[in-house]
């Protein structure tokens, strides 16, 4: 079965690959093998690692013969996504991850056991890249990050509570989140709207009342929403998947 972790500005599974035809995404990619070398078919191109980073619209094929990887989608934008673009792929359409990270990121996931969150944190902290919430500064974006990870719902009184217990306009709440977290207060809303939706699913709910209770419209407003956020239907995250919330 696979694994899968949902966090704010990543998707990572940890799965074995079926060798899909060559296609693109609005995402970025990493890709790491648990095992030997994989095939990576880039823009025309067989680049044979175990490890790889892949831009946003680049058509690629991963031919992994049936090797265990783990697979992260970037979520775009975010300051992930710029970290990866001017830390590893410094103006490439993919970067081949270094030997010297490879052997301490295979190292880590035997030591953590297959361990999805260990796993995650402990990659993010090899590479040259950013974890956002370990870089908050401003005390006010915890506040209102507790604020709407306390809502039940994401709806206009969200909104309202987060300007009543902050004291700032809409405007400036959504700059502070731009500045710290590198997206929108709107996008950090539809995420966190989408976390709740996921919670309601793993709970035991229906895909259209997990949905309408985080504050989506309908089941098919939430599903458009996953889609176009990590380029995955919500059915395929669901199919023979372990979902878990980080």
């Amino acid at each position: 079965m696979t694994k899968s972790l949902y966090c704010f500005d990543h998707l990572i599974m940890l799965k074995e690959y079926n060798d899909p035809l060559s296609h693109s995404h609005l995402q970025k990619h990493l890709i790491f093998s648990l095992d030997d070398e994989i095939t990576c078919h880039i823009e025309g191109v067989d680049i044979n690692a175990k490890g790889i980073c892949i831009g946003s619209n680049v058509y690629h094929r991963v031919i992994s013969r049936g090797k265990r990887i783990i697979v992260f989608l970037i979520v775009e934008p975010s300051k992930l996504s710029q970290s990866i673009s001017e830390n590893i792929l410094r103006g490439n359409d993919y970067s081949v991850v270094s030997t010297q990270y490879m052997n301490r990121i295979q190292k880590t996931i035997q030591t953590h056991n297959a361990d999805i969150k260990d796993i995650d944190s402990a990659i993010l902290s090899i590479l040259p890249v950013v974890d956002c919430f370990q870089k908050l500064k401003d005390e006010r974006i915890d506040s209102i990050i507790e604020i709407i990870t306390k809502s039940d719902s994401i709806d206009g009184d969200t909104l309202a509570s987060i300007q009543n217990t902050i004291n700032l306009s809409k405007s400036r709440i959504s700059h502070l989140f731009k500045k710290e977290l590198g997206v929108s207060l709107s996008t950090y809303l539809m995420f966190e709207k989408m976390h709740k939706a996921f919670i309601g699913i793993m709970g035991g709910y229906d895909i259209t009342t997990a949905a309408v209770n985080a504050g989506f419209s309908s089941s098919s407003h939430f599903a458009a929403v996953c889609k176009r956020r990590y380029g995955i239907s919500f059915s395929n995250f669901k199919k023979d998947t372990e979902f878990i919330i980080r």
